[in-house]
């Protein structure tokens, strides 16, 4: 063990016992549960009594710099807020610069998705029937996808290399199209493995076998796209093309793989031109990228909008889903709105430590990296977060987004099937990576008693299992403080 490794421990032991020595005994409760982590983890913990919240009731480790996986989300929701229009967050337009005579549109087409995480096959769809509905067959010129919102690192700082394949962890860009994302599914079709790869720009292929028993207690589950039930692929992305191989048990009819799409630009150019097809338009020109505005010489002609949800239900998405991809392109796009220019992830954590600066709640040695929680760059103290929900529930502005969070009775959400146990409501953000485990937020928010917690636990590859094993008790526990 490092001597810093040391000095943590020895300083959470030494406030754990401060605090059972002094505590009355339902703080002892709380922290008896949580003692058996404490062996494997550091366990950060704090309860507070919203109607006198100078004082937690409970304070555990609070100043530690930990892991918050996707608890970071509460921030960008405060930081999203202060910063990104209400009503229509992200616009995308396709705006024509040139003239029309007849059916023939001559000029220039832009597609500007502007971020916008939202946008997806449907949305391109209703564009291109807005478009058809000018009585536009033909156009001589070319469509241009327009990105000047992000620089060109769309990839999340902080991730692990195998991640980059998987849909939680897509390309963050200016081109937003169906989340970045695609559904393959691979399929046992006489003793051979046949898949439909709807990538065609991302080649891969497969070295798979089949086995009558493909279950192995010996490998953890940390480095595949599939594994257990059965399967257990694995895959090298260094190889091109990419080759998923491994073991697929006889029994398996087929699974489905969320992959990540490599280059979203080619996809939406492949979109367009199906597009055109579909609605028999003709395009004599190219459909190209461009990352400035081109000078335009010719008058704008007409312009097409296809607007995202409002704030408020991206935010609610993003928290009772936990969706990266919107949390990371609402980090993102706040930036852009504040500079209007292309911003770099520095940017945005420059901006977001600004908003939170408004509430007193920014903290100059914390590492707010994303939006969304998934690097493995990001630093935060428990009392941060936990003064976050504080100032939320204080702030009038702030208040309505208590109800984005998920709790026991939202079916699909990310707490749907915890805390079945508990009658007390409970509206709490979770977290997870490995190694990772957090939860934050209200307890009994709009009742009598209502209190603001957070936890979070870093620690070996198996404290979320054991966290999840000792939650009902705890909350239980943080209830009746």
């Amino acid at each position: 063990m490092t001597p810093y490794c040391l000095k943590q421990r020895m300083l959470a032991l030494i406030v754990t016992l401060s605090l059972i020595t002094s505590a009355p005994a339902q703080t002892k409760n709380v922290l008896d549960t949580i003692a058996p982590l404490q062996k494997t983890a550091t366990v950060a913990l704090v309860v507070t009594d919203l109607k006198n919240p100078t004082t937690p009731l409970l304070s555990l480790n609070d100043s530690i710099y930990l892991q918050p996986a996707s608890t970071m989300k509460i921030f960008t929701s405060i930081i999203a807020t202060e910063s990104l229009d209400h009503s229509i967050p992200f616009k995308t337009q396709l705006t024509g610069f040139g003239k029309q005579d007849h059916s023939l549109f001559t000029g220039d087409i832009q597609l500007e998705v502007g971020a916008n995480p939202s946008f997806d096959n449907d949305a391109l769809d209703r564009l291109f029937t807005a478009l058809k509905l000018k009585k536009i067959d033909h156009i001589k010129g070319n469509i241009i996808l327009l990105k000047t919102h992000f620089d060109n690192i769309e990839h999340i700082p902080g991730l692990v290399w195998d991640e980059l394949d998987e849909c939680y962890a897509t390309k963050i860009s200016d081109v937003s199209f169906n989340k970045n994302c695609f559904i393959a599914t691979l399929q046992n079709i006489g003793g051979k493995i046949r898949m439909n790869w709807p990538q065609k720009s991302q080649p891969i292929q497969l070295a798979i076998q089949l086995a009558d028993d493909c279950h192995d207690e010996t490998i953890s589950n940390t480095h595949f796209p599939a594994y257990g039930y059965g399967i257990h692929l694995k895959q090298n992305p260094f190889l091109k093309p990419e080759t998923l191989r491994g073991c697929w048990s006889k029994q398996l009819n087929y699974i489905q793989l969320k992959r990540s799409v490599h280059q979203p630009e080619q996809a939406l150019s492949i979109a367009i031109n199906n597009m055109l097809e579909k609605h028999k338009i003709t395009l004599s020109g190219n459909i190209h990228t461009r990352e400035n505005r081109p000078q335009i010489h010719t008058k704008k002609a007409w312009q097409l909008t296809e607007n995202s949800p409002s704030l408020y239900q991206l935010i609610g998405k993003m928290i009772k889903k936990s969706d990266n991809h919107i949390a990371a392109h609402l980090f993102r796009e706040s930036a852009y709105q504040r500079y209007k220019q292309r911003t770099s992830w520095e940017d945005a954590q420059q901006h977001g430590q600004q908003m939170l600066s408004r509430y007193q709640l920014a903290d100059d040695d914390a590492s707010i990296v994303d939006g969304a929680g998934l690097s493995r760059n990001n630093r935060i103290q428990a009392k941060q977060l936990q003064n976050s929900l504080i100032t939320i529930f204080k702030t009038k502005k702030l208040y309505n987004l208590i109800d984005t969070f998920p709790h026991q009775n939202i079916i699909d959400s990310t707490l749907s099937k915890r805390l079945a146990n508990i009658k007390t409501p409970v509206y709490a953000k979770t977290g997870n990576l490995k190694g990772v485990m957090s939860l934050a937020g209200f307890i009994d928010p709009y009742g009598k008693h209502p209190k603001a917690f957070t936890i979070i636990i870093n620690g070996n590859k198996s404290v979320g299992r054991d966290y999840l094993e000792l939650e009902s008790d705890l909350i239980q526990q943080m209830i009746d403080l």
